[in-house]
């Protein structure tokens, strides 16, 4: 049996689904190119598990090991951790414009929605959520 794409529903009438981990795993292949004048700048943005607050290692959630299996140096490339603990989408939905003002970014990891799903907000509103960030 063949694994199922994870898929982000748009809205009627705005094109296919996007195939968020083929988009995100070329991106990520794209990396810190060689002869690029400016570093290569991720963002890893949303709620404790971005933060790293449960990360037993005390390595500060996946941004700092992504920015090690990515090889970041200073000048190459370097990934931001914009986490915030018990976020929920709706208020990622308000924090991100502020975050991608903050920053000239090349690619943001989004992970968001696990406090959604704890405090029981349906998934018709993640889901919605979700995509507006995609969107912003």
């Amino acid at each position: 049996m063949r694994p199922r794409r994870a898929l982000v529903p748009r809205p009627p009438g705005s094109g296919p689904p996007v195939r968020w981990p083929l988009v995100l795993l070329t991106l990520l292949l794209m990396g810190p190119a060689t002869g690029r004048a400016q570093e290569f700048r991720y963002l890893g943005f949303g709620d404790s598990i971005t933060a790293g607050s449960f990360d037993e290692t005390g390595q500060g959630g996946y941004p700092p090991r992504l920015a090690g299996l990515l090889g970041c140096s200073p000048g190459v490339c370097s990934v931001t951790n914009s986490g915030v603990g018990g976020e929920k989408t709706g208020e990622g939905v308000s924090r991100l414009p502020g975050v991608l003002n903050g920053g000239n970014f090349d690619v943001m990891l989004l992970m968001e929605g696990t406090n959604d799903v704890f405090n029981e907000i349906s998934n018709v509103t993640i889901q919605f959520n979700l995509a507006k960030m995609g969107d912003i």
